[in-house]
């Protein structure tokens, strides 16, 4: 990945921290290459560019937020004890959510590079005034497109650019505004309200659900329904959980299906079509090479050569 722009300002103080298994706090496991320590009382920006690795599980103290500013990487996601392992590519300009309290596990396969930021609770208390009582609460978010939450990222950063004596003046209505936008589009509150929220609960059932169906049309309306929510915001919160669209999931999962069956030497292509819910054998063969870059029989013949 191009590095070049890559702005190394790492100023003292503050760092974004998050608390291990031992109850211990701790930064991430690599240096940043900006970081904006205490320009700003409630909010912290850090910048990272680093090759293929992983963060050991963690809860976070503040609401954190990553935005993509590089290519498109391979990521694998789990949320606290949830079992499932999300697995889906974080696209460029995508933003990740996790709320404060969250305990999670991330492992990329690419380089990454991304714009990290902390938000304490206490901001979005301070900006939702007086209209509820204690601390508002955030819904994880795996993969969103957001331009305007980008937008205000991306003027921290160039703020942290700025003369030191300037920071805080600049910083802080920005600060206020992310907050902002936050509670509008993310505070729990409003999302049970509109009908947004798929709680981890819901999504193991969907996705157990689609395991044991797979043979099986599963439509858009079929799925929603399973949750209680519309068709739109099931479809609209589904993506944002797993990174993937229910169509997309599903289709992978398909061929996640057709490559174990595959080892199955004596199951015709066709028979294995059918046991993966594709219509036609076909269909069947262009979606297996769309995401595993070659056909059915190509990866049978391989599969074969490397068990003997």
């Amino acid at each position: 990945m191009d590095s070049v722009g890559v702005q190394q300002s790492v100023s003292s103080g503050r760092r974004i921290v998050r608390v291990d298994e031992r109850g211990r706090s701790e930064p991430f496991g690599a240096e940043p290459v900006a970081a904006s320590g205490d320009a700003w009382p409630h909010l912290t920006l850090e910048e990272y560019l680093r090759g293929p690795g992983e963060e050991r599980e963690a809860t976070l103290i503040h609401h954190m937020l990553v935005l993509n500013i590089g290519a498109g990487y391979r990521r694998e996601l789990r949320w606290g004890d949830d079992p499932t392992v999300l697995r889906y590519t974080f696209q460029p300009g995508s933003i990740s959510l996790f709320p404060a309290g969250t305990r999670f596990r991330v492992r990329w396969l690419d380089e990454g590079h991304a714009l990290v930021v902390t938000v304490e609770p206490s901001l979005l208390r301070e900006v939702q005034g007086s209209k509820s009582r204690g601390l508002p609460g955030l819904v994880p978010v795996a993969q969103a497109s957001d331009p305007l939450l980008a937008h205000l990222i991306h003027g921290l950063r160039e703020v942290l650019r700025m003369p030191r004596a300037s920071q805080g003046a600049y910083g802080a209505p920005i600060g206020h505004a992310l907050a902002t936008h936050l509670l509008a589009h993310y505070g729990s509150s409003n999302m049970l309200a509109t009908g947004g929220a798929l709680p981890l609960s819901r999504l193991r059932r969907i996705t157990e659900y689609i395991d044991r169906n797979l043979d099986a049309p599963l439509t858009l309306r079929e799925l929603s329904a399973l949750t209680g929510l519309s068709v739109f915001h099931f479809a609209r919160t589904f993506k944002e959980r797993t990174g993937l669209s229910p169509h997309q999931y599903v289709l992978r999962r398909r061929v996640d299906r057709a490559k174990e069956l595959l080892s199955d030497c004596r199951a015709s292509l066709a028979e294995i079509a059918l046991r993966c819910g594709f219509s036609h054998q076909s269909h069947f063969t262009r979606a297996f090479h769309l995401l595993s870059g070659m056909t059915p029989t190509r990866w049978r013949e391989r599969d074969a050569h490397v068990e003997h």
